[in-house]
């Protein structure tokens, strides 16, 4: 889905020439005046073939994963019909047995739908970090600061870390942290441990007791929408004083 004539919404980055180019080596490829370029890849395969490739962005991607996943999610839970019993608590409400198909569909949709939300905060993070900012960068280490180069802050500083103390200064933004946009990310990334780091208490409730914390409770309890969305908005937060780039914009919601 696309707004305008320069493609894909998820291109990395994409603009059409001022004026006519030349090749750039004998045999290359000249370019005229109004055509698009686009930021392209060069890979070597294990075969050693040269592939190239559009360059797309990859919060792009997992934007588009999870909210492919959350609508689908939605669509599945809507179908769910219940029926009344009892139970150790009191009168319950049970998702019938013939629709687990819908049931674990629905939990697979909403697996992928919290996972790649996060995964696209992520990636936001380490481009901010390693191509929009590109210098040493401060962290706080206890009761000390210290200073990392960019590559290895990607590795060492947690996303919550760098969504509330890093990226304020690369943008020029206020810290989120205190917000409501914060609290939505906090449900996310609750909900996001629990799916990539999925202890035993996640998948079953311990000591008989009602579950009120696993995966799947979050997944009931949630719109599957509010993590992509908690997403997005996270991502429109930080250009509050800039334009978007064009794939956040174009972003289908």
């Amino acid at each position: 889905m696309t707004t305008d004539d320069l493609g894909d919404w998820r291109i990395e980055a994409v603009t059409r020439i001022a004026e006519d180019v030349p090749p750039a080596f004998p045999g290359g490829p000249s370019f005229m005046t109004g055509d698009r370029l686009y930021l392209t890849t060069l890979t070597r395969t294990s075969k050693n073939e040269l592939i190239g490739f559009t360059t797309p962005n990859a919060s792009a991607l997992a934007m588009n994963v999870a909210f492919g996943a959350a609508r689908r999610a939605v669509e599945l839970k809507a179908q769910f019909s219940f029926k009344s019993g009892t139970s150790p608590f009191g009168t319950s409400q049970s998702i019938a047995s013939d629709q687990n198909d819908l049931l674990f569909s629905f939990f697979e949709s909403s697996l992928v739908c919290v996972t790649f939300s996060f995964q696209a905060l992520e990636a936001f993070c380490n481009y901010s970090i390693s191509r929009t900012w590109r210098k040493p960068v401060e962290v706080k280490k206890g009761k000390k600061k210290e200073v990392l180069h960019h590559v290895a802050a990607e590795r060492e500083v947690s996303t919550e870390d760098k969504l509330k103390s890093i990226l304020p200064k690369i943008y020029d933004v206020p810290t989120p942290s205190g917000k409501a946009i914060w609290e939505r990310f906090i449900k996310l990334k609750r909900a996001r441990d629990a799916c990539v780091h999925i202890k035993y208490q996640d998948q079953y409730p311990l000591g008989g007791e009602i579950d009120q914390e696993s995966l799947f409770f979050q997944f009931l309890d949630n719109d599957p929408l509010s993590f992509p969305e908690g997403a997005a908005e996270m991502l429109a937060y930080f250009y509050s004083k800039q334009e978007q780039p064009r794939w956040l914009k174009q972003l289908p919601r």
